[in-house]
């Protein structure tokens, strides 16, 4: 069984460019928030492994300007 204290609930990555970035990511289906600079996936049961694979491959072109 897991320590479900060391787990957490959402994958956060740095950028200054996190608020627009969400919504970049809307505009291709992939819902996502920010705080500050922190870009912030909250992955759950009903989310598939494509979508977060997506979610991240989209975040790899926004990092090296390719959208």
């Amino acid at each position: 069984m897991p320590d479900f204290h060391l787990c957490a609930g959402f994958l956060s990555l740095t950028t200054a460019k996190a608020s627009d970035w969400v919504a970049q990511l809307a505009e291709r289906g992939i819902l996502c928030d920010s705080r500050g600079d922190q870009l912030r996936f909250g992955p759950a049961p009903y989310v598939s492994k494509a979508q977060l694979h997506q979610a991240l491959n989209v975040v790899e072109d926004l990092a090296k300007g390719l959208v």
